[in-house]
């Protein structure tokens, strides 16, 4: 059974994403 449709998906991408690039954000500032 397919539960999970293309938009749940790319939403959870994006969690992702946003989620990564705060990682990657928060370093760079305290180096700044």
């Amino acid at each position: 059974c397919e539960g999970h449709t293309e938009a749940e998906v790319r939403r959870r991408i994006e969690q992702k994403v946003q989620k990564t690039a705060k990682q990657q954000e928060s370093p760079m500032l305290l180096s700044r």
